[in-house]
C-alpha cells in the first residue's frame, strides 16, 4: 500500500525541515540542541521506514528493518532530554537522562543482533514485517515508560511558569503524545496483534505542532532560520551536485572526487558567510523599523 511509505517520507521530510531549522538559527541553544537530536532520531527512523516499504527481499527489508530501529531506539531518551530542557529542569535531570543514553546504545548494539529483530515474515498486507526477539520487549517497555514519564514531567514542571511559557509547553504537549500514539500502532504486529500501523501518519502532527509553538511562542526567530535553511539548501545543492555534474561531463571521477572534497570542505565556510551577511541586514532591517515607529 502506497499509504506507508508515504506517510514514511512525509514524517521523514517535517522532521528534517524543523530540525534545520533549529540547528541553523542557534546552534548554541540548549533547547535547539535537544530538539534537535529528537528530530533527528524521528528523521532517521522514517527515512528508514520508507526504505523498509518499498524493499522487494527479505534481506534487504531486514537491514532497513535494523536500520529504522536505529533511530527509533535513541527517541524515547532524545524525547526525555528535550522534555526537560524545555521546562528548565536539564541540571536536575542530566544523570538521569545520561543513564537512558547510556542504555540506549546497548539497544543499539543489540539491534544488528537476531537478539532484537529475529526475521521478517508476511503479515496482514506487509510481505516482510519484523519480528521482536527477547531484546525487544525490554526496548518497548523503556520506550512507553520514558514517554509517559517525559509528558508527566513537562506538565509537572510547567504548570510553574509564566502563562506564555504554559500555553508553548501545551503545544509540544499535545503534539508529541499525539505523534507517540500514532507511532506506536507500530508496534502490535510485532508480536502477532492484527493492528496495522494506520496512525503512523499521525507522527507529522508532533512537527506541526512544534512548529507552530516555534512560531507563536518565538522559541527561535522564525525569518532568520527560514533563511538559514534557504542558504544551507542552496550551498549544498551546489556542493553536493556539481561533482556528480562534473564527473557526468568529464567521465572522470578523479576530477569529480576532488571537486566533492574541496567543496565539502568550503561547504560550511561558505554558509556561515552568507548565514551571517543575511543576519546582519534582517537585525538591520528591524532596527530601521523600530527607529521609524519611536
Amino acid at each position: 500500500m502506497i499509504f506507508y511509505p508515504l506517510s514514511a517520507i512525509i514524517n521523514a521530510l517535517t522532521s528534517t525541515v524543523v530540525f534545520i531549522l533549529a540547528l541553523i538559527r542557534n546552534p548554541r541553544s540548549s533547547l535547539n540542541r535537544s530538539f534537535t537530536y529528537f528530530a533527528v532520531s524521528v528523521a532517521l527512523w522514517s527515512y528508514c521506514y520508507f526504505f523498509w516499504q518499498i524493499s522487494q527481499s527479505a534481506p534487504v527489508a531486514l537491514f532497513w528493518c535494523r536500520a529504522l530501529m536505529a533511530g527509533a531506539i535513541f527517541i524515547p531518551a532524545t524525547f526525555l532530554h528535550f522534555s526537560v530542557t524545555l521546562v528548565g529542569q536539564y541540571n536536575k535531570h542530566r544523570k538521569n537522562i545520561l543513564f537512558w543514553y547510556g542504555l540506549s546504545l546497548l539497544f543499539l548494539v543489540l539491534d544488528f543482533t537476531p537478539q532484537f529483530i529475529s526475521d521478517v515474515r508476511p503479515r496482514l498486507w506487509f510481505h516482510f514485517w519484523p519480528t521482536a526477539a527477547w531484546a525487544y520487549a525490554p526496548f518497548l517497555a523503556m520506550f512507553g515508560g520514558l514517554t509517559i514519564y517525559a509528558h508527566y514531567l513537562m506538565f509537572k514542571y510547567g504548570r510553574k511558569l509564566s502563562a506564555s511559557e504554559i500555553n508553548k509547553i501545551r503545544y509540544v504537549f499535545v503534539g508529541t503524545a499525539i505523534g507517540f500514539l500514532g507511532g506506536m500502532t507500530n508496534y502490535p504486529l510485532w508480536y502477532d496483534i492484527p493492528i496495522p500501523p494506520i496512525g503512523n501518519i499521525l507522527v507529522s502532527v508532533y512537527v506541526a505542532m512544534v512548529f507552530y509553538a516555534i512560531v507563536k511562542y518565538r522559541l527561535m526567530d522564525i525569518r532568520m532560520a527560514l533563511t538559514g535553511v534557504g542558504i544551507f539548501s542552496a550551498v549544498y545543492f551546489l556542493v553536493l551536485g556539481l561533482p556528480f555534474w562534473i564527473g557526468y561531463q568529464t567521465k572522470s571521477w578523479i576530477w569529480s572526487t576532488s571537486f566533492a572534497v574541496a567543496l565539502a570542505t568550503l561547504g560550511p565556510l561558505i554558509v556561515r558567510f552568507l548565514h551571517t551577511r543575511a543576519e546582519r541586514r534582517i537585525l538591520a532591517n528591524e532596527i530601521r523599523k523600530q527607529e521609524t515607529l519611536r
